[in-house]
């Protein structure tokens, strides 16, 4: 994934050589594991490439689920990273490199992305449809009758279209919600 603003571009990809406690990792500048996760079996490592464009570029390891996607996995917003990894998002600040913040939002099924939504963020999950905050705490969170997952290519499970909120579900049920999670429409 990449991302771009005024002030930082920004590469997101898994780091599958990754090996916790191993001496044989690719150079990282800052490592993060805000879980303290032990356990290679169970962990996912998400490369981030920073640049402000000035500086030499800063690489960081970020620890997480074996679950996450890197896909559409973080929002850029003026010098914070908020990256999603599966069921926690972790705000970085990248003209300092700290871990400002790391909060898990849900036990729910597996989370694929996260978007800048209403003044927060909208994250798509397998099993519903979460509204955060800035200060990441759940406003709404919307399930249907079965998973937001398709069988049918041609169909995408997902889809933010201005104010609204455009899902499908397994059986084909399709679902349309408002900013504020309240169901407009349902079909099936």
């Amino acid at each position: 994934m990449k991302l771009k603003d005024t002030a930082y571009l920004i590469d997101i990809n898994i780091d599958d050589t990754y090996s916790l406690e191993s001496t044989d990792n690719r150079h990282y500048d800052f490592i993060f594991n805000p879980e303290s996760l032990t356990r290679n079996d169970f962990t996912k490592v998400f490369a981030i490439k920073a640049s402000d464009g000035f500086d030499e570029p800063k690489n960081i390891a970020l620890i997480g689920s074996l679950y996450s996607c890197a896909k559409d996995c973080a929002v850029l917003e003026d010098s914070q990273l908020i990256v999603l990894m599966n069921s926690a998002v972790t705000v970085i600040d990248l003209d300092t490199f700290k871990l400002i913040e790391h909060k898990e939002f849900s036990d729910f099924g597996c989370f694929f992305s996260i978007y800048p939504f209403d003044m927060g963020y909208l994250v798509y999950g397998e099993l519903e449809i979460v509204k955060l905050n800035k200060n990441l705490e759940i406003e709404w969170d919307f399930s249907g009758a079965d998973i937001f997952v398709s069988p049918d290519e041609l169909i995408n499970p997902f889809s933010i279209n201005g104010d609204t909120i455009e899902l499908y579900d397994w059986n084909g049920s399709f679902y349309l919600l408002d900013k504020s999670g309240n169901q407009i429409n349902r079909t099936r």
